[in-house]
């Protein structure tokens, strides 16, 4: 009798056990399901994001190619939305795109809108002066290899 008694409740354990373990499995295969809606939903955002950005880098190309735009500020453009392309590791676009980086990189650091115009006039012509230089040594490079590049770069995500 104690025996059978000792296996109701060994039965009853284990059952409950075993509910338990089924109840984590099925909230594990929620979670699953839960995290892959999620990733996949992310990744459709950042592809739609990416496709934007191409969208607008591909007409800033243009507006550059067609001399709409002056080199300086396409450049400024296009190096701040390629570093918010999310590439992952498919390019390293400093290194694609040295000399638009380059120039960027020489002048980044000058004044803009407001700030431009706020600046007295003297300072306001040394920074053109300089940031006319250096569009002069870039913009062949830029315009004869780098924007055609990147052009073709950027197609695939139009």
């Amino acid at each position: 009798m104690l025996l059978w008694i000792l296996l109701a409740v060994g039965l009853i354990i284990i059952a409950g056990l075993a509910w338990y373990a089924g109840t984590l499995l099925m909230q594990l295969k929620h979670q699953t399901e839960t995290q892959k809606a999620i990733e996949a939903e992310n990744s459709r955002k950042i592809e739609q994001r990416n496709q934007n950005i191409a969208q607008s880098i591909d007409t800033i190309i243009a507006a550059m190619l067609e001399e709409q735009c002056d080199y300086s500020e396409g450049t400024i453009r296009l190096c701040v939305l390629l570093d918010h392309m999310h590439l992952g590791e498919a390019i390293d676009v400093r290194v694609e795109y040295p000399e638009l980086h380059r120039f960027y990189d020489n002048i980044k650091h000058m004044a803009t809108h407001k700030a431009r115009a706020d600046l007295p006039k003297k300072e306001r012509m040394k920074q053109d002066v300089e940031r006319l230089k250096h569009e002069a040594e870039s913009q062949p490079i830029i315009k004869e290899h780098e924007l055609p590049a990147l052009k073709r770069f950027i197609a695939a995500y139009l």
